[in-house]
């Protein structure tokens, strides 16, 4: 492989032959099953440029692919193209000893091993695994990997069980733009990640990106940057709404910047954004420790309050949704997903339906579970007007009343569940839930006091036509616009959206905002 990439001509170029043989040598049956779209040139140059890696840190990217965003970090740091001459001195101990990479595709991995071998001079830190179960990796890439794991001095066993576990890592800079395809379902990866548990509970599956998203998080020390590409809807839909919470809890967002729906096509025409983060350093989440504790002692006559103007309702109750305090609602949405309602029509109608052709659905209607509430509840009546009566059998009542009751109880809070207000009774006395309301209108409080400025752009220029063909500047003739090198010169306006965001990060920093500290100088 190496051999063979050595005959192409590597280099002068924007790398884009790589991307070529990538695409050639990784089957299209692969790269749908595993999301495994290469990251267009132009995008890779706008992340790294945005993120300014310096000659003296150290680059991850945990799904690298043919290692675009490495690669275009050496560039960056020798200051231009690669030119086949050697780097300069510090490019090239940069190249050979501080960019690391991982993927689980064998061929992506024997072709970023290959480029890496030739530009870092015969050093590769580039190691074909699982990024989201360490628990799995070979003895080389521990090996390779082991001395940028995080150390924890003041903390002997945490450090202990890092070593073994490989979990937190120092990176101060991390490029991905992980797989979309596919879901996770092993619960020994799961238990590794806080975004698969949802609502006190260990999710069955999750998607892969997802937990790149968190896993990315670990890659990098307190105070390091990354940027990841992610489906849009992750940053925009209300159940995503606890993965947005977490991403504030965890880091800083620095940038969003929104790519045209061409970029990743003919493979697919998914809407997705770049997103910059700056993980929270120890100093800073102490200060959302102490922003926290602070409402935390107002959530008492928060709750309270709500408590009293809601104290009497129940799932029938009828609710209207404009009166609800703005937290209140939003936490419904995001907590329970979705609410149904019946009409006073349905609810006339549901001794009238027909329970055995409604039990074999997955989900059964709102109207058929009221109808059996309905049902269950005469039953229970008639047992305790038997029991009033004295009968001879009056154990056996009790117990039968005793079941009944606990069905009525599951019962009742299924249709909670589904209705409006259910879900706020269920809020206001499930100590689970309410628990989880406090967190997420303590998370709200910090949020807006926090209140730092975000750098938003959206790319609206493609890269590329509707049919996934690069688009390429024309002069006044029609012909090619042309590099220095003779490369065609693909049309976009990501160098514009990547010169916008260092002058918001200068800008900030002479501001005294720190978070955009590697823009200094």
């Amino acid at each position: 492989m190496c051999h063979f990439l050595k005959k192409i001509k590597l280099f002068n170029s924007n790398l884009q032959i790589i991307d070529e043989a990538f695409e050639y040598l990784i089957p299209q049956v692969s790269k749908k099953k595993e999301g495994q779209f290469f990251t267009p040139r132009p995008v890779v140059d706008m992340v790294v440029k945005m993120l300014n890696p310096k000659a003296d840190e150290f680059i991850i990217d945990p799904a690298c692919g043919s290692a675009g965003f490495l690669l275009h970090s050496v560039m960056w740091v020798a200051g231009g193209v690669i030119s086949g001459k050697p780097l300069p001195p510090a490019a090239q101990n940069f190249a050979q000893n501080n960019i690391y990479g991982i993927d689980f595709a064998k061929k992506a991995v024997k072709i970023a091993k290959a480029i890496n071998l030739i530009v870092g001079d015969g050093r590769s830190h580039v190691f074909k695994d699982n990024s989201l179960a360490p628990q799995t990796w070979s003895e080389d890439t521990k090996a390779g990997l082991r001395p940028r794991l995080l150390r924890f001095p003041e903390n002997p066993e945490k450090d202990r069980e890092n070593q073994q576990r490989f979990l937190y890592f120092d990176f101060d800079v991390l490029m991905t733009n992980p797989p979309f395809a596919g879901t996770v379902k092993e619960r020994d990866i799961l238990r590794l990640y806080k975004l698969a548990e949802k609502n006190g509970r260990l999710v069955s599956k999750i998607g892969r990106h997802i937990l790149f998203l968190e896993r990315s998080l670990q890659f990098i020390r307190p105070g390091g940057r990354m940027a990841i590409v992610l489906p849009q809807g992750l940053l925009n839909n209300i159940n995503a709404e606890y993965i947005r919470r977490f991403i504030m809890d965890e880091a800083r967002i620095l940038a969003v910047v929104g790519l045209h729906v061409n970029t990743f096509k003919p493979h697919t025409g998914t809407k997705t954004s770049v997103l910059f983060l700056r993980k929270w350093t120890e100093e800073e989440k102490q200060k959302i420790e102490e922003i926290k504790l602070k409402y935390e002692s107002e959530w008492e006559e928060y709750i309270r309050n709500l408590r009293e103007r809601f104290g009497d309702i129940t799932w029938e109750t009828q609710i209207n949704e404009d009166e609800l305090p703005e937290e209140l609602k939003s936490f419904i949405e995001t907590f329970f997903e979705t609410t149904e309602e019946l009409t006073d029509e349905q609810l006339e109608e549901t001794e009238e339906l027909s329970k055995e052709a409604e039990e074999t659905r997955d989900k059964k209607p709102l109207s058929i579970l009221v109808a059996e509430l309905k049902e269950l509840q005469d039953v229970l009546n008639e047992k305790e007007e038997e029991l009033n009566k004295r009968a001879s059998n009056e154990r056996e009542i009790r117990k039968e009343i005793r079941t009944l009751k606990s069905k009525l109880r599951k019962l009742e809070k299924e249709i909670s569940q589904r209705t409006l207000s259910g879900q706020i009774y269920l809020v206001l006395n499930e100590e689970k839930i309410t628990e989880q309301f406090k967190n997420y209108w303590v998370d709200g409080k910090v949020i807006k006091e926090l209140d730092y400025p975000i750098f938003f752009a959206i790319n609206e220029k493609p890269i590329k036509d509707n049919k996934g063909e690069y688009r390429y500047k024309k002069g006044p003739n029609g012909e090619y616009i042309l590099d220095e090198h003779g490369h065609p010169v693909i049309d976009h306006d990501l160098d514009e959206i990547a010169e916008a965001f260092v002058q918001f990060a200068k800008e900030q920093l002479a501001k005294g905002d720190n978070a955009f500290d590697f823009w200094r100088g």
